[in-house]
């Protein structure tokens, strides 16, 4: 789908059963972010690319090891059921936090949308939020370094090819580490992501293969008694998907 002019947000998406459907002609409330809203937004997380939308809440603490989302006010995603889809598919996604490496469309679709995409595996009713993997199109090689606050930092590769005397292979990989202190007091983290895209879109035939693999792992904070300080601090994986 193209996107409106300044390329955040896309004219349409996936609706289910409807397939690809602009936003004018769709029957249901359907918001697209694309990938260049994403890193406007500097957003690490779907959580945190869906801070702007009206209709979407966070329900969970900044810096919590999970996402939950509130979408017109009926839980989603509560409990780490995994209802985010992905590439229109439920339990695929990794449960606790989605990533926003691998993420060239986050779409919103508002409303009840069991007909269409069938029943969430909580039984979240409020609407869908469906990842729609990144793929090869142009050439691409974006190497990113940030730094933030409390001395984290990492970086994120993006490199896509196409080949083929039609161009009709290609393939796609997104990675990013990130590592230091969180803004709750004495706790760090270790994030990495990688996703391999690969595909083929000849004239009669038209198949994808996806590889996806994240670790987030939490240094839980120190915990201070009335006659020392004892320090309580263990390493855990919180989400990993392969």
């Amino acid at each position: 789908m193209p996107a409106y002019a300044g390329g955040q947000v896309a004219q349409g998406g996936r609706l289910g059963l409807l397939g690809n459907t602009e936003t004018a002609k769709s029957p249901f409330s359907i918001s697209s972010y694309t990938d260049t809203f994403v890193r406007d937004r500097q957003a690490s997380t779907v959580s945190e690319a869906l801070a702007l939308d009206p209709s979407v809440r966070a329900t969970q603490t900044t810096g919590a090891p999970f996402d939950s989302l509130s979408v017109r006010g009926f839980p989603m995603s509560e409990g780490i059921s995994g209802e985010i889809a992905f590439d229109g598919v439920y339990g695929i996604a990794p449960t606790f936090r989605v990533f926003a490496d691998y993420a060239e469309r986050i779409e919103v679709l508002k409303g009840p949308s069991a007909g269409l995409s069938g029943m969430p595996p909580n039984g979240g009713i409020g609407g869908v939020v469906n990842v729609v993997p990144k793929r090869a199109g142009e050439d691409l090689t974006r190497v990113t370094l940030d730094y933030g606050s409390l001395a984290r930092g990492g970086g994120q590769i993006d490199f896509a090819r196409r080949g083929g005397e039609g161009r009709e292979w290609g393939v796609r990989f997104a990675g990013s580490l990130h590592r230091g202190d969180t803004p709750i007091d004495r706790q760090a983290e270790t994030t990495g992501v990688g996703a391999l895209a690969l595909d083929y879109q000849g004239e009669r035939f038209r198949t994808w293969l996806y590889l996806l693999a994240q670790t987030d792992q939490f240094r839980a904070p120190c915990v201070r008694s009335s006659s020392k300080l004892a320090c309580r601090c263990r390493r855990r994986p919180m989400a990993a998907s392969t």
